[in-house]
């Protein structure tokens, strides 16, 4: 995968749904549910027991279109391994020069997590794919506009356990893609009522882009660019 491709990766999906605390049990059923309501990038963290199995697992269970990767990446080790899993891409808590390098020796997208602009720069000149905005709960959409209204050409996705509440203002302000936990978008609901939510978060995504690139097309003053 070419670098300018984890941005479009990213643009595609919109959503990220974390998987992160997911009871094995669950975890099938709640994929499938997400999948089911439009959600179609699923990040497996590390740091879950049985990760590289769960990622192969789904990756047998689910459709060719989902998209499952792996997050709470921390080493060059650890991304070797999600690799062979069959992870699409990898999701680092901060900038590690190594991981992302080899995310482009073996193609495979790399999301370093950034909060300051320095470190959206640097990721960036590292290499990786796009830049995970993280904690964003701390910073806001504001900030995210900010930082897209000066690197508008660095994928960002808002990243955080607090950025349901504001999905749908994170893409307006910018933001290609939110990562969200699966839990922020389920709830402890089941079978079609978790199909139900996962769609709406989907619809709402969808009518945040369309409004985000429908104010791409006008000026400041609000008339229609030329």
């Amino acid at each position: 995968m070419e670098r300018g491709e984890g941005g479009e990766l990213l643009k595609k999906a919109g959503i990220i749904a974390s998987l992160r605390g997911v009871d094995r049990d669950r975890l099938a059923a709640a994929a499938h549910w997400l999948y089911e309501g439009g959600i179609h990038a699923m990040e497996i963290p590390l740091n879950t027991v049985g990760a590289y199995y769960l990622i192969r697992d789904l990756k047998k269970q689910l459709p060719k279109k989902a998209l499952i990767g792996a997050g709470a990446v921390l080493d060059v080790a650890d991304a070797k391994a999600a690799l062979e899993a069959g992870a699409a891409f990898l999701c680092t808590p901060g900038i590690d020069k190594k991981v992302i390098q080899f995310g482009r020796e073996a193609r495979l997208p790399v999301y370093p997590g950034a909060l300051t602009p320095t470190e959206v720069m640097k990721a960036w000149k590292y290499g990786s794919g796009g830049v995970r905005l993280f904690p964003a709960a701390a910073i806001g959409p504001a900030y995210a506009a900010e930082i897209k209204a000066e690197l508008g050409h660095i994928p960002l996705i808002a990243a955080g356990g607090a950025v349901r509440a504001q999905a749908a203002e994170y893409i307006r302000a910018g933001c290609d893609a939110v990562c969200i936990d699966y839990t922020a978008i389920l709830h402890s609901s089941e079978g079609a009522d978790a199909v139900k939510m996962a769609s709406e978060l989907a619809e709402e995504i969808h009518e945040a882009f369309q409004a985000a690139e429908s104010n791409n097309w006008r000026e400041p003053n609000g008339s229609p660019a030329s």
